[in-house]
């Protein structure tokens, strides 16, 4: 309103129209008819997604793809002109392709104050980081015990503290990790686009511990306090409650009851249980296989040592829950573990977030995606900062065949966890499951350019290149991601894919039989098993692992109705009976249309 007529305004109100054709309802609501009004609302709210706008959409063109009809309708509604079609014909032919059944040339979008949390100013909200506390004086680790996990515990334990407060956004700490060795704070600020940094120096002295640490106003390049903190070595608790107390009441000077009541609870008052968690939290972190044992032993350890600690059942069943993700154990065992530890997490406290989202992929784990998405949301009304409640909605969501909200979701996990591969990882691997391989494309190849050695890049890559039929490039990326990951069978059974695309079945052969054999002496995921076999066209091997998977609760099922590699079974008989055998499946039955 205000700006230049052109031809895209054409294609707005052309938009507009094939909105209405298609939900029977307007692109936007208002409050009343006021002309203030009407242009506040077309100016600044997105038009909700058109599967929304209706409740019986999905019948009404259930022959066709959806969600790809919805990129269409909100490209032609942009804000920003040149992001619409740049003509008629332009949006004439993506319809035509829609109409076709072919994919269309219109990507995802989500609006950008949805999906930048850490953009968004109002309700006197402030965005912080918490970065890895700097070690001094530290020797061998036989003359410190080991205190090397105070560095990132310590900024784990606050950034977990800070977060239970929704007038602060927190970057979690796995955008803060790469930032251990870094010396210049406001630059590490100006990179995680936050407001305010805290820094600081643990230093050991006898029996004592000492903290230095300063709140860093980032935009004015100055600091607005710094403070010293003493504490015996043994209570570790004190310096996460001075920190985080002071750290908010200067943001936030007239605290709620809500936010003071958040902030003054204490996970524990046993150091040693405190001391346990915190080196978990700091192997955790780490995301490497050979340190998730340590991670599991130390919570295992907190729980023994006070049986009330709520965030470390938390940790436990996170712990579970990638197992499970991973195929380090089956489903059947991960599973109930992780029911186990999150329920008695919100037993303990029923306001933790990150319980609730571990207990949303336990759902959705065994097929109850409705009662997932229930438990997701309250994770995320409790802790909206929270990037994993964000990643396995979005998972969720996107399983079901509802694309656009599952990468809006994902998108938002990424804006609040930007320097996170796992958070990357997820956004490729979202677009990749809808079928938008341009999108999946440049986000690998944003993930290798940003960590040329972490595999899921070579593998998210490669994935999406065997969809366009580019083999030969594929296996090169593959060979990467199995380099990297040298016994995971996900990046093997891709490799299969890569290698029959190139005309080397004999040696996908020599890889599954490997794989199979892997799988009697030790366990190997089900849906793994199945994958590769498809990939050399052992069809009912593939039926045989496949069922399998289902009766063991496999937790990749969740792709079964939109993974593009079984597009080519989708007409076979025992496709539909593989949703007969679990009901909770059939949620995804109507995915594999979209």
């Amino acid at each position: 309103i205000g700006g230049t007529i052109s031809f895209t305004s054409d294609i707005y109100s052309l938009g507009v129209l094939l909105y209405e054709l298609v939900t029977g309802a307007k692109p936007y609501h208002f409050a009343n008819s006021a002309p203030h009004e009407i242009s506040r609302v077309i100016c600044e709210q997105e038009p909700v997604p058109i599967s929304g706008a209706i409740s019986n959409f999905k019948f009404q063109i259930s022959n066709l793809n959806p969600d790809n009809l919805n990129k269409i309708v909100l490209k032609t509604l942009r804000k920003n002109p040149s992001q619409r079609y740049q003509s008629v014909k332009a949006l004439s032919e993506d319809i035509d392709r829609w109409l076709e059944n072919r994919p269309v040339l219109a990507e995802f979008f989500a609006s950008p104050e949805k999906l930048s949390p850490f953009d968004n100013k109002t309700e006197n909200k402030h965005s912080i980081a918490i970065l890895p506390f700097k070690l001094l004086n530290i020797g061998p680790a036989e003359d410190t015990g080991g205190d090397e996990y105070l560095s990132l515990g310590l900024a784990d334990a606050i950034v977990t503290r800070l977060s239970g407060v929704q007038r602060l956004l927190v970057r979690p700490t796995s955008s803060v990790i790469r930032f251990v060795e870094n010396s210049d704070a406001f630059a590490a600020g100006n990179e995680l686009g936050v407001e305010f940094i805290v820094e600081g120096n643990i230093r050991r002295i006898g029996t004592r511990i000492r903290v230095t640490t300063q709140l860093l106003d980032v935009k004015g390049n100055s600091t607005r306090w710094a403070d010293k903190f003493d504490e015996e070595f043994t209570d570790v608790l004190e310096l996460e409650d001075s920190i985080s107390e002071r750290v908010a009441k200067s943001l936030l000077p007239q605290l709620t009851g809500e936010e003071k009541r958040r902030l003054d609870k204490r996970g524990t008052n046993d150091p040693q249980a405190y001391e346990a968690y915190l080196r978990g939290r700091f192997f955790w972190n780490q995301l490497v296989p050979e340190a998730f044992p340590k991670a599991i032993e130390s919570f295992q350890k907190a729980v023994a040592l006070d049986p009330n600690y709520a965030l470390a059942y938390v940790g436990i069943a996170d712990f579970y829950n990638w197992a499970c993700i991973y195929g380090l154990f089956p489903s059947v065992v991960s599973v109930p573990k992780v029911y186990k530890a999150a329920t008695r997490a919100l037993e303990i406290d029923d306001s933790l977030g990150e319980a609730y989202a571990a207990l949303g992929l336990y759902y959705s784990s065994i097929a109850e995606y409705e009662t997932s998405d229930k438990y997701y949301r309250r994770a995320i009304e409790l802790n909206p900062g929270y990037p994993l409640a964000h990643e396995w909605y979005g998972s969720n969501l996107t399983g079901r065949g509802l694309f656009a909200e599952g990468i809006r979701e994902v998108k938002i996990a990424e804006q609040l966890d930007p320097f996170s591969m796992r958070a990357k990882t997820l956004t490729a691997w979202t677009a990749y499951q809808a079928h938008d391989f341009q999108f999946a494309a440049e986000k690998a190849r944003e993930i290798i350019e940003f960590d040329p050695n972490f595999p899921q890049g070579y593998l998210q890559l490669s994935n999406v290149l065997q969809q366009l039929g580019r083999f030969e490039e594929s296996l090169e990326l593959s060979r990467k991601a199995v380099e990297r990951m040298p016994d995971a069978p996900l990046p093997i059974y891709n490799l299969c894919f890569a290698l029959v695309g190139t005309g080397r079945l004999d040696e996908a052969r020599q890889l599954v039989k490997k794989l199979e054999e892997t799988a009697r002496e030790s366990y190997v995921g089900t849906y793994f098993l199945a994958m590769s076999n498809l990939a050399i066209g052992e069809i009912d091997r593939t039926f045989y692992y496949l069922t399998k998977a289902i009766d063991e609760k496999n937790h990749w099922l969740l792709w079964l109705g939109t993974e593009p590699k079984l597009d080519p079974l989708r007409n076979d008989p025992r496709f539909d009976k593989l949703y007969e055998r679990d009901k909770g499946l059939l949620s995804l039955k109507f995915a594999a249309h979209r």
